[in-house]
Formats: structure tokens, sequence, C-alpha cells
């Protein structure tokens, strides 16, 4: 696939998505052995939007941080089963939840207690009867600290993600390669279930999946745009289109189903654009019920593009030069001086409906060089590129304007006789086999030639490749025939 210099920039510049798509509310944990404190903390931090649960001892308080997974602990010292210092021991031991800060709740407001308590790992402490606005900007405090915390950790282990896939995408010389690594690298990172990049069609109606990461086999899937209402949204919106939940969205109604039956529960779509024109979106969807994505993701999805850009590019610039030597190639062969063999069959072509049309002949000449690789082996490679280059001279010498000659594979060597009938043809190809068996060079080197005839006249043609196979079964016939020289 070739992706021009447009294509490859809208593939790594993410618009801005919008401020209030992606509301995460932060997760606090109460522990207090006293139900009426449990109760009043948890009205008050639920009319503050937060998330809340509480525990009323410390086995239970210990069991629900590790399955809340809560942002902050406001934690009880004096509770009964296990008392609020050995709690924090134990949360401050487990890897899992030792970075969630803890503030300790207390009627104690003894010096050995609170200084246990900062020793064992506690952030900040309040004492009861506590003041709730004091008790609010104490929590906020850390909340803000711990987020703070959790973007360097983030972005640090971002960071080495994205590197790793810097040097990996750099060893990778087909965009192909590098859309299919791309999407599985984001695919692993963020947890999602399927990530794809989808370019949109002209009629924006249309869009063809050029990479995602069910698999590399998966490309150039055309999908109807019409039965994805997330992506037309995005694309008319020009933004970020988050659905958290398919279940409450109205616009995935139709869908649903299908979202469903793949164990799809939220989607992210993300435009990808170049200055003022719309080429593409990426497109994530994810098993998560609970959680839908976040804005460490997407900073994490236009890091990782931009990171991507180089990588990118370099292969754009290789994918342009090998074609143009595929191109070359195809038109010219530098050796012989003859046609490139799909040129060849282009020419063919043409000719083949030519003659079709105004009733014509048409015949085509197939050379082989007899036992050419024994040639290679005894003299070495560069005598036998000379042999070739013999052999293209005498085919050029031997012409008519009008006539076409190629370099077919190898050592086989074909001339398109327009206006020949198929006697024409054998006089015309006799006379070169015998000119090619004249040669000095040639016949010191060893090298002889075979040929093979085909017409028009004699085989039902579609295309150059009915001649030419035509031609080699004469070949094969001549080889084993009385003139064979």
């Amino acid at each position: 696939m070739v992706v021009y210099e447009s294509e490859v920039l809208a593939c790594l510049e993410f618009p801005r998505m919008e401020r209030n798509t992606l509301i995460k509310h932060d997760k606090i944990l109460i522990a207090d052995d006293n139900v009426s404190i449990r109760s009043t903390l948890k009205n008050l931090l639920v009319q503050n939007h937060y998330i809340v649960e509480d525990a009323g001892n410390g086995i239970e308080a210990l069991q629900k941080a590790a399955v809340f997974s809560p942002d902050l602990i406001l934690l009880d010292i004096i509770m009964p089963d296990m008392d609020g210092l050995k709690v924090l021991k134990t949360i401050r031991e487990n890897h899992h939840t030792q970075d969630i800060p803890v503030i300790m709740v207390t009627s104690q407001d003894k010096g050995k207690d609170i200084q246990t308590g900062f020793e064992l790992g506690a952030n900040d402490y309040v004492t009861k009867p506590f003041d709730a606005d004091l008790l609010l900007a104490h929590i906020r405090r850390h909340l803000q600290i711990k987020k703070r915390m959790d973007q360097i950790k983030n972005e640090k282990e971002d960071l080495f993600v994205t590197n790793q896939l810097i040097t990996t995408l750099h060893a990778k010389k087909k965009t192909r390669d590098i859309l299919y690594c791309l999407v599985q690298k984001i695919s692993e990172h963020i947890q999602v279930k399927r990530c794809s990049v989808i370019r949109i069609g002209k009629n924006m109606s249309e869009g063809i999946v050029e990479a995602t990461s069910d698999g590399p086999e998966i490309q150039d899937l055309k999908i109807d745009l019409n039965k994805y209402p997330e992506i037309m949204e995005a694309l008319q919106r020009r933004s970020v289109v988050v659905i958290p939940d398919i279940d409450k969205d109205e616009r995935m109604s139709m869908v649903r189903e299908i979202l469903h039956e793949i164990g799809c529960f939220s989607l992210m779509v993300v435009p990808i654009t170049h200055g003022d024109d719309l080429i593409g979106t990426l497109l994530l969807s994810t098993a998560r019920s609970k959680e839908t994505f976040n804005e460490r993701e997407i900073r994490f999805l236009k890091g990782i593009s931009n990171a991507a850009k180089s990588a990118l590019l370099n292969a754009q610039v290789f994918e342009s030069v090998e074609h143009n030597d595929k191109t070359a190639v195809a038109s010219f062969d530098s050796l012989t001086n003859l046609c490139g063999y799909y040129s060849f069959l282009e020419a063919g072509e043409k000719e083949i409906y030519r003659a079709k049309r105004y009733k014509s002949h048409l015949s085509l000449i197939l050379i082989d060089i007899n036992q050419f690789r024994k040639v290679n082996e005894i003299h070495g490679i560069e005598k036998g590129d000379q042999a070739l280059r013999i052999i293209g001279r005498l085919i050029n010498e031997s012409i008519r304007k009008s006539d076409l000659a190629a370099r077919c594979q190898g050592d086989d060597f074909a001339i398109l006789l327009p206006e020949t009938s198929l006697i024409g043809a054998t006089v015309q190809a006799k006379r070169f086999q015998k000119l090619a068996f004249k040669n000095p060079t040639l016949h010191e080197l060893g090298v002889s030639v075979q040929v093979g005839v085909s017409s028009m006249e004699e085989t039902e043609v579609q295309s150059a490749i009915d001649l030419i196979h035509a031609a080699e079964i004469d070949l094969q016939r001549q080889k084993t025939g009385p003139f064979a020289l």
C-alpha cells in the first residue's frame, strides 16, 4: 500500500478532545467502626461528588481496598478485629495498595499514635470531631498530590512503551506493518478489545479498515459508515466521541446486539485530520463495563502517534523508492536493453485487441537459452550476464521497428510480431536461432538457444499470456524434435 504524505501525517494529528467528555469521579474508602460517623462522612463525600465505599472493621477495610481500588482512604485508628495501624501497615506492604493516600481520622490526639501512623506511611490526619470544610480541604490536597504522582508514574510507563514501539517501528519497512504494529501495541497497552485505523472514503459514507488489532490479515476491508453511528458523529463534529456504555446510549440502539456479540461495552472514536482535511478515524472498543476511556489514554494515543511519525515517513520513502524500482524493472531490462516483462504484457494486450478488431495476424516467438544454469556454474555469473547481453543485442538487430522484444524471466525472451503469420514467425525464429549459433562468443561459452512459436491463427487467445503459453508448448516440442540444436 502506498501512503501519500498527506495520509501519513493525517494518521498522526489528533484534534483536541472535549474536556467534559471523560469525567472521572474519585473513589474514597471510609474505614470506621462507628456507624454514625461512617454515615455522616459518606453523605458529606457523596454530596461533593465522590464515589464512596465504607467498612466497619479492619479486615473488611483491607478486603474493600483490594476490590474497590480507592483513590484515598479515611482510616480510623481504633477498630475491632484489626486496628487502623495494622491495616495501614498491611496497605503499605501490598504492591497494589501501597501508593493509596491514607488520612487517619481519630479521636485520639496522642502524639505517639500519630507518630506511629506517620512512620507506617500515613499521609495526614484529622481529629474527631472534624470540621467538614477542613476535612474536604485535606482530601482535595492529597487527591491532587496522588493525581500528580500517578501522572508522573503513568507518563514514565507510557514513555517506556513509546520508546519500545519506536524501536520496533523503525525496523519495519512497510506502512501496513507499521499500522498493524501500532494498533496492536495500543490495544495491549490501554487494554482495549479492539483498535482499528479506518480511512474515510471520498463520499464520507464508506470506510476502509487499513489495520486492526484483530489480526494482520484483515486489511483493505470496506465498511458502511452508516452502520457506525459513533464514527459518523465523530466525523461530523470533528472531535473525539466516547460512548461510555452502549446499553445506555440511544445512538447505539441499532448496533447494540452486534456489539454485545463481540463483547464490546464502550467505544471511542478519534478523528484523524491533516489541516482542514478529514482523512480517517482511530476506532477503539473495550469490554470494560465500569470504566470508560480516560484522559491519560488520550494523551498516550497522541504521544505514540507523534512518536511513530518518522517511522511512517521513512516507510513512505522506502515504498516510494521500491515502487519506482519495480516500475523501472517492469518497463525496461537494463541488462539486455529490451522491454520489461510487465510492459510487454501490457503492449501484448493492446496488440491482441488491434489484431482482433482489424482481423490481422499476430504471432510470438519465445526464446530459451539451453541449460543456462550450467553456463553460470562453469563460467561464472559475469559470463552468464555477457551471454544475456549478446542475446539481447542480436534480438534488437534482427527485429523490425513494429516488433516488440522483451526479457521475460531469467533466460527467457519473447518477441511480439504484429502483422506476421505463423509461417512468417517460424521463418524468423529459425533465422534467429542460426544467428545465435554462429556467434563466436556464445559458441565459446557453449550457449545455444531453442525457440517456440505461436500465433493467433492457431491459438484461441484472450491475453498475451495465452500466446506465451502456446509458444512454450511449441518450444518443448522443438527441443525433442529432429531439428533441435
